[in-house]
């Protein structure tokens, strides 16, 4: 139960997109949400093209 601690407190972090202040965390939310943006616009792209077809 002591790694309780601060496991929350970095699960609690992330969740509220407060002041980080390691860039690298930031890099990496910021890279996730671009992986994110790129597959829906993928899927998305995807669907348009089966609709024209």
């Amino acid at each position: 139960m002591s790694n309780a601690g601060p496991v929350s407190s970095l699960s609690l972090r992330f969740q509220t997109a407060a002041p980080v202040r390691s860039p690298r965390t930031s890099i990496v939310l910021a890279g996730l949400a671009r992986q994110r943006r790129l597959e829906r616009r993928r899927r998305r792209f995807k669907r348009q093209r089966r609709r024209q077809a």
